[in-house]
């Protein structure tokens, strides 16, 4: 219902926004986090075909319809008995205040392992099944380019207990999985632990501390870090419309957390929108801001400034913002081929 009432949105949009100046032939989306994973759905249903020519997802890639009604039904039954009431009651959530029913939802996780509670449940009439949990890009957006994207360090507020862990610290925690509700690692043993440390402390150089290296090798498997890539290889698969893939490694200050910084989750989102709250991100916001711009007006992101070549199936050339932006091929190749074990 939440997916139909955006279609309705778009579909006043087309109908009414040159009345505002606006252009209904070059309508851009841009979602982060569950707003990604909104858009996302948008660019699988029929519904929405040709009410957007552009999107950008940030931090919101995840297989789309790979929900199941069973899942649909178990969230909802949670909710009903967090709102007591019955289940033959069910209409009377249809009464109630938005804010009554979001406030029911207060205490429970909502990252779970490759998935996230209260997403669309797909019917096969407005959101295709995806039964095979599959990343895929579907026909009805096949000419629209897509901009898609993530951090290293997506899940550092779950992740984050132990900043002075020790490499010894993190074997051990690796090995524990007591992270394993957010996302396990399958298959990780004694016998595989200290090649998958070191391959993310090549990755990066050995610049990252332990506690860094835990929450990024977390978050690269799951879909908030990884999906996006994901997202990337299913889009240029279909040959159509050009797709650009980036990740954020740049390091801003965890709030509450003096002294610490990762490519933490939203991060990056207030620099898109030139909200800067530490001036040494100044040169690095304006180089997003008029990217993701450029983006939204000519269907490119690049710019004087920025030299970004789309994303293919070829050469993966993917963009690192960071204190010094700038493309590489496949860059997170031996990451993503390690992670692929677990």
């Amino acid at each position: 219902v939440g997916q139909l009432d955006l279609v309705m949105a778009l579909q006043w949009v087309k109908n009414n926004i040159q009345k505002f100046g606006g252009d209904p032939a070059n309508v851009t989306l841009i979602g982060e986090s569950g707003g990604g994973i909104k858009i996302g759905h948008l660019m699988a249903m029929p519904d929405a075909k040709g009410l957007f020519s552009k999107a950008i997802n940030i931090s919101g890639s995840i297989p789309i319809g790979a929900k199941t009604k069973e899942q649909g039904t178990a969230e909802t039954l949670k909710v009903l008995e967090q709102l007591g009431i019955a289940k033959e009651d069910w209409r009377k959530l249809l009464e109630l205040p938005a804010e009554t029913i979001t406030d029911s939802l207060r205490g429970l996780r909502l990252i779970q392992e490759d998935t996230t509670p209260f997403y669309p449940t797909p019917d096969g009439v407005h959101i295709p099944f995806n039964v095979e949990r599959e990343y895929k890009a579907y026909a009805v957006s096949a000419e629209v380019p897509l901009l898609v994207g993530a951090s290293e360090e997506e899940l550092h507020i779950d992740l984050l207990k132990n900043p002075k862990m020790t490499w010894e610290d993190l074997r051990t925690e690796l090995l524990n999985q007591e992270f394993a509700e957010v996302q396990s690692l399958k298959g990780l043993s004694e016998s595989n632990v200290d090649t998958l440390i070191q391959t993310f402390r090549s990755a990066c150089n050995d610049q990252k501390r332990p506690w860094q290296i835990l929450v990024q090798i977390v978050s690269m498997r799951h879909f908030l870090g990884g999906g996006a890539y994901k997202s990337a290889m299913a889009k240029a698969g279909q040959k159509t419309a050009p797709v650009w893939h980036y990740m954020t490694s740049y390091d801003t200050p965890i709030p509450g957390r003096e002294g610490l910084a990762c490519a933490w989750h939203t991060a990056e989102l207030p620099l898109i929108f030139r909200a800067v709250y530490h001036e040494e991100a100044e040169k690095l916001s304006r180089l997003l801001a008029h990217s993701f711009a450029s983006f939204a007006r000519i269907g490119s992101p690049e710019t004087d400034e920025l030299d970004w070549p789309e994303f293919t199936l070829e050469d993966k050339k993917t963009m690192l913002f960071d204190e010094k932006s700038t493309w590489k091929y496949d860059p997170y190749k031996t990451i993503h081929d390690i992670l692929a074990l677990f």
